[in-house]
Formats: structure tokens, sequence, C-alpha cells
């Protein structure tokens, strides 16, 4: 096992993201149309507010901080508060984001967020041993005062020196300001030798065939049982027409 100190990455500047008040009369097609995101807002003292965003605005702000690092929020050139970006939802054809909820903090009171896992370094037993790089998690959820969040955890891989070497949860060491939620054994990354990736490889391809072979039996099945049906009405037909 691999005992980690876990570099923590700075805490990124505080970013102001402008939003506008909505009205209710306003479709969320037609602000979707006009580049602006739909958006709301509730959260610590504060009543639920319907918001617009530009969407070039939010693209930006988004790319940038994610879901786990505060923005200060300016609605209508009001004093700013601090909210987190508590989800979006995104378009089926695009992509693309359609709304978004903002949840303001009391920045007194203890939150959970989930962090970024950043991995950093080279590990030896992938470099030197021809071992595959398994990585099983990718961001952890954290217990802190909003103010302590931080942008993301840099996973050092370099720690990894042998085939079988794993990263475990609870070999994370996190400052005293920040508590993660589920200390368990479950592994972040680990190195494993490359037979064993090309087995279960080989086992996926097994089971997709396998699950193709009988996609192709009910194919065949129906159009059976089409064609069986097809020659019962011919001959129904030419019986009703003798």
């Amino acid at each position: 096992m691999c005992y980690v100190l876990c570099v923590m990455s700075y805490v990124l500047s505080m970013i102001t993201l402008k939003a506008q008040t909505r009205d209710q009369k306003d479709k969320p097609r037609q602000i979707r149309n006009n580049n602006f995101i739909p958006a709301v807002l509730y959260g610590h003292n504060v009543k639920n507010e319907s918001l617009k965003i530009k969407k070039i605005d939010f693209n930006q702000v988004y790319a940038t901080v994610g879901e786990s690092n505060l923005i200060d929020l300016v609605v209508d050139n009001n004093s700013a508060i601090k909210i987190l970006i508590k989800d979006t939802q995104r378009g089926l054809l695009k992509n693309d984001f359609i709304h978004a909820d903002f949840y303001k903090v009391n920045m007194q009171q203890k939150i959970t967020a989930e962090i970024p896992l950043n991995f950093i370094g080279e590990s030896r037993a992938v470099k030197e041993q021809h071992g595959v790089l398994m990585k099983n998690i990718d961001k952890i959820e954290v217990e802190c005062l909003p103010g302590d969040l931080i942008h993301q955890i840099d996973i050092d891989l370099s720690l990894l020196n042998s085939i079988y070497d794993a990263i475990r949860l609870n070999d994370l060491k996190l400052s005293d300001n920040i508590t993660l939620v589920n200390k368990t054994n479950d592994v972040i990354a680990s190195v494993a030798q490359q037979r064993i990736q090309e087995e279960e490889k080989k086992q996926e391809e097994t089971v997709e065939a396998t699950t193709e072979d009988k996609e192709g039996e009910k194919k065949k099945l129906k159009q059976k049982l089409k064609s069986q049906m097809r020659r019962k009405l011919k001959r129904k037909h030419n019986y009703n027409r003798n």
C-alpha cells in the first residue's frame, strides 16, 4: 500500500458571474435563442429567484471553477453573493448548457462538495514494468466550510512503484479544514499486470459478442414470425376470393 500526501492545488481567485432577473413570462426556449441560459437561485436567507445568464459568460466560468468553487454572483448590479453551481442541465443534441442551479452558501456553515482529482507524475511500474494504470475514482466528496473549498486535489502517481501498488481513499492526507466524507479502502488508482487487463478486455468482448448474438437471434425470430403472418394473411385473402 502507498501512503500518499496529496498536494492540494491553490484556491482559485474569486470569480464573478453576472446575472439578470428573469421575467416569468419569458419562455426558456426564447431565452436560449437569445444566447442566455435560464437559471434559479436558492439557498441561505434567499427566496427562490429566476435568473438568466449570458451563455458565453457561464461557459467560461464553469470551465474554470466547475461545481466545487465559490463564485461571486452579481444579480442586476446588486451586491455580490457567494454561491456554488449546484446543478446543471445539458441539451441532448448539442450537449450545451440549457439550465443552471445556483446555491447561496452560509459562509459559517459546513457543506459537502465533490472535489475533482488531478493525476500527476508517472508510475515506475507503468514505465519500467509495463504495468497498466487503472483509475477508478476521479472525484471525492468532502465536508468543509465554503471558504476552505479547493479547486482540485493532486494525486502523485509516481508513488506507484510496483505492480499491484494502489492509492486508496484512506491513504489521502487532507488539511485539517477538510474532512473526507467516505474514508473507505476504495482504490483511487492502481497498477495491474497487462495480462490481467487483456483478460478483462477479452471478457468484455465475449459479453458484447454474446449480447450481439442474442440480439441477432431476436431479429431472426421477429422476421420469421412476420413471414409466417404474411403467409397466413395471403392464404386467408386467397380463400376469401375463392
